[in-house]
């Protein structure tokens, strides 16, 4: 079979091809945007789920009866049934529960209720409410836990684990996808609520 040979100036018009070596031009950022569109429509979608999840386990929580290991039970299980299998591990889910007596003291100053001098600055002699029970006085960190009674529990839950598509050598991105998820909730008054310890500086 003998070929033709084109000449130059006939190659030069020719077309044929043009649109493989235009797709192979355009089909990695093609690609690339349709996992980045991916991974940030689950990002909002996991968001979404995991605080309508948690609102509904602290509502639960609020109530008498309910226990610390509980909720992180029931929390967790809820988290791992949104996230992908390969991220079903405790390294996955991170649960936080600080408790307030007052949730507008929520990192503001711990309240000092003996101040002898009444200059509004803690002095030898001088008492604070230790909120957070740490045994130092200065900025309301929260107690650890569900607290009690009346008191406003702040709730915070952060999912980490590996992006479903390879986005991060690409894009620059963090090779895990991080979400967090946070709410506040007052418990019930089916009791009196606990008094804080009260402290005070040496003279």
């Amino acid at each position: 079979m003998i070929r033709r040979v084109l000449p130059l100036s006939a190659m030069r018009h020719d077309e044929r091809g043009a649109a493989l070596m235009e797709f192979a031009l355009v089909a990695p950022v093609m690609i690339m945007m349709i996992m980045a569109g991916f991974d940030a429509g689950y990002s909002v979608y996991l968001h979404s789920v995991a605080n309508g999840a948690l609102e509904q386990r602290a509502r639960a929580a609020s109530l008498d009866g309910a226990t610390e290991s509980q909720f992180d039970t029931e929390i967790r299980d809820a988290m791992y049934e949104v996230l992908p299998a390969y991220a079903d591990n405790e390294e996955s889910v991170v649960v936080s529960k600080k408790n307030y007596t007052d949730y507008s003291r929520i990192d503001s100053a711990e309240d000092i209720s003996v101040d002898n001098n009444e200059n509004g600055v803690l002095d030898p002699g001088d008492c604070w409410i230790d909120e957070d029970g740490n045994g130092a006085y200065g900025m309301n960190e929260g107690a650890d836990g569900l607290g009690g009674a009346d008191d406003g529990v702040y709730y915070t839950v952060t999912l980490q684990f590996p992006r479903l598509f390879p986005l991060a050598p690409m894009m620059g991105l963090p090779e895990d996808q991080t979400v967090t998820v946070r709410t506040l909730v007052i418990n019930q008054p089916y009791g009196s609520q606990q008094v804080r310890a009260t402290e005070c500086v040496p003279l």
